[in-house]
């Protein structure tokens, strides 16, 4: 992998997680609207500083892969045919979204009506961009990016790591003390994303394999290959924390932390995998 592919890297990835957990949150607000409590106050406080922080760590990092950062105002003339100015464009629009969001919930509280419909706002933001993160590589010239499984690689991991860390957040704020079908709708929609992943991988549009890495001459290194197992790891996690166990606070904080800890490493690695397969064929 080149090495000014690592800033995009951690643009995309870090990037992704912001959107996937402003996702995560909306659909915490939707379904704990009847409650409302110290808890949900520092779970959504929590949340929103870390998903404005992370989208503004993104876009400074995006900066490092730029030979001239100030000129890329300019991309936005050319939104027509190119992904790259709608990247920008999304980008830019989602971390304003998350932002405001972010003022709202800090500085009006005694009003907090808005909060869905300002959730959902950030959230469509967010997924859009991430749409045009994955079309950007999406080019005939590399076919090895050129499959719905880019597409999919990159939902994958926004939803996977927003849910995962919201189950932390939820375990941090609650104190182990909330209602079970709030966990069990991120579990199974954690168990659901690896479900397609898998499927995706079946047909044939996995992009972390390292039989696509046999295009680059040997920059590839058998270390990112062994980590994607970390995405069995952290499923254990899951499954050891939500069936029969003893179920206490500070376990279930510590399985939902190793199991975002694990899908952290697994998406770093899978995303290392998906820089190093670049091979332009050409036209």
């Amino acid at each position: 992998m080149h090495s000014s592919e690592w800033s995009l890297l951690f643009f995309t990835l870090i990037g992704q997680f912001s959107a996937g957990l402003a996702t995560a949150m909306l659909v915490y607000a939707t379904i704990n609207r009847q409650h409302e409590g110290e808890e949900q106050a520092s779970f959504f406080k929590i949340g929103l500083l870390i998903a404005t922080g992370t989208i503004g760590i993104a876009l400074i990092i995006s900066f490092l892969h730029l030979s001239a950062p100030l000129s890329s105002v300019f991309a936005l003339t050319n939104l027509k045919s190119s992904w790259l100015s709608r990247e920008i464009l999304m980008v830019s629009a989602y971390a304003a979204s998350v932002f405001g969001t972010t003022l709202y919930w800090l500085f009006c509280k005694g009003k907090r009506s808005l909060l869905i419909p300002l959730l959902a706002i950030s959230s469509l933001l967010g997924l859009t961009m991430v749409l045009t993160m994955a079309k950007l590589y999406m080019i005939e010239t590399i076919p090895v990016w050129n499959t719905p499984g880019t597409l999919i690689a990159f939902y994958v991991n926004t939803i996977l790591l927003g849910s995962s860390f919201a189950l932390v957040l939820l375990y941090h704020s609650h104190k182990g003390n909330f209602e079970r079908n709030i966990e069990i709708v991120f579990v199974f929609t954690i168990i659901g994303v690896l479900a397609v992943k898998f499927v995706s991988g079946l047909v044939g549009w996995d992009t972390t394999t390292s039989q696509n890495v046999a295009f680059t001459g040997g920059g590839y290194h058998p270390i990112w290959d062994a980590l994607l197992w970390a995405w069995l790891l952290g499923l254990g996690m899951l499954i050891r924390r939500v069936f029969p166990n003893p179920r206490d606070a500070n376990t279930g904080i510590r399985l939902y932390l190793l199991a975002f800890i694990f899908f952290l490493m697994a998406e770093f690695a899978a995303r290392v995998i998906f820089y190093s397969s670049y091979f332009r064929v050409g036209i």
